[in-house]
């Protein structure tokens, strides 16, 4: 499947520069929107999957969403900062199909693109750099509502330069796929598009006319997980967003996203996120 035809709808949650004095110190970050960062004097470290990873000017730097990280400063640090949504609606997001590296180079027209983004978005700064201020409910809905109401032309101007900062990244990814009939592609597609329904393996493989085991290894290689895994992982992450986005009760959200058990819905979240849906919603609300 060609990734020209499906490129989502990237919502711009906030863009700002900002310069730390050892103060950029924050654990455990865990969120459903990606984030960029562009360094232009100083130094800090993120910690992305246990690899540390050490910030300084002259690189993009990219953190997907659904990925746990750890901030990490000892003197100045300056920054333009970017939280961007990427809206796949029931599509496989583009981080499931390569691997991103964190930090790629720049030019001096990316700096250019990140100074002209930040000046026509001048609303979207943090008001806050600690993630419990602006990783919330009431935050996430009003930069939605404040972006709904931004004008088209602007919109397509903000969406154009967020595309080419993550082409950067593109540059040096690592397409997911190797199988050349894409079949793991198709099925990952097919998921998405059934994440309430109750999927078996069994059924992926059919789809994908594998064997089950065959699919099972297939699968794993490609994607790193197993098929159930990856379901798991998928609603979970949708339930997150539920969670934040949505009015509804934690069984509601449940039955929606295919789990037929409330207790094993629950275990399953708390073992992804290192809480209960409970707590996971209690916390995305207003401090």
């Amino acid at each position: 499947m060609n990734l020209s035809n499906q490129l989502h709808d990237l919502v711009l949650l906030n863009i700002g520069h900002v310069v730390h004095h050892a103060d950029w110190n924050f654990e455990g970050i865990y969120s459903h929107f990606s984030r960029i960062y562009l360094v232009d004097k100083g130094e800090a470290w993120i910690i992305v999957e246990g690899v540390k990873h050490h910030l300084i000017p002259g690189f993009l730097y990219l953190i997907p969403a659904f990925t746990r990280h750890t901030d990490m400063s000892e003197g100045e640090f300056s920054h333009y900062y970017i939280h961007v949504l990427e809206s796949t609606n029931q599509r496989i997001s583009i981080f499931d199909q390569y691997r991103f590296p964190v930090g790629v180079p720049i030019s001096l027209f990316d700096k250019e693109l990140m100074k002209r983004l930040y000046d026509i978005n001048p609303s979207c700064a943090l008001q806050s750099s600690f993630p419990s201020a602006y990783d919330n409910q009431s935050t996430l809905l009003a930069n939605l509502e404040r972006y709904q109401k931004q004008g088209l032309a602007l919109q397509f101007e903000t969406k154009g330069i967020l595309l080419q900062l993550l082409s950067r990244f593109l540059e040096h990814a690592i397409p997911m796929q190797v199988d050349k009939q894409n079949r793991i592609l198709q099925a990952l597609h097919y998921i998405m598009e059934h994440l309430n329904t109750p999927l078996t393996v069994s059924e992926l493989a059919d789809y994908s006319f594998l064997s089950k085991d065959h699919f099972i290894r297939l699968f794993h290689r490609e994607v790193g997980m197993t098929p159930v895994d990856y379901i798991v992982q998928k609603r979970v992450e949708s339930a997150q967003i539920a969670l934040v986005m949505e009015c509804k009760a934690v069984n509601e959200i449940a039955s929606d996203l295919g789990f037929r058990n409330l207790s094993n819905f629950n275990r399953l979240f708390k073992r992804i996120t290192g809480m209960t849906p409970t707590e996971y919603k209690r916390m995305r609300l207003i401090e």
